[in-house]
């Protein structure tokens, strides 16, 4: 994955920006958020930080494909992201939350490097979309090399 960040297919929309490794399973995570992007793999949001730079960097995903699994993510469990530039960057979860997305607004601002993986909630509804989601929040533990 080290290298410049190439699109996946030629008329892709996105690229590949890092590699999302969570506890049993690991994530190619495309750049942007795009409809196409999230329909491929979890993705990066646009306007924060890439995962290992201070503030809130955030990855969503679907809740019916790719993020099928985050509400098993428990406290103190280790995610590692691996940029695009071979960067190794390992946080531990804190936290998950179920946030409205009409009412609340993450703040990507910060001094140190955290991480949020989002995905729609509940993750069994048999109607896609609608205003929850779950906020899986890990805090950087080590990262750099």
């Amino acid at each position: 994955m080290a290298g410049t960040p190439t699109p996946p297919w030629p008329w892709a929309d996105t690229q590949a920006v890092a590699e999302l490794i969570l506890p049993g399973q690991s994530f190619v995570v495309l750049a942007g958020g795009s409809g196409q992007a999230l329909a491929f793999a979890p993705s990066h949001l646009t306007g924060t930080p890439l995962p290992g730079e201070p503030g809130l960097s955030v990855i969503a995903g679907h809740r019916d494909t790719h993020f099928s699994g985050l509400g098993q993510l428990a406290p103190g469990q280790l995610v590692t992201v691996r940029r695009a530039d071979g960067s190794r960057h390992h946080f531990r979860i804190t936290e998950g939350r179920i946030v409205d997305s009409r009412t609340t607004q993450l703040s990507t601002k910060g001094p140190t490097a955290r991480l949020a993986l989002s995905t729609c909630w509940p993750l069994d509804d048999p109607v896609p979309g609608g205003p929850l989601r779950l906020v899986v929040f890990a805090d950087v533990i080590s990262g750099g090399g």
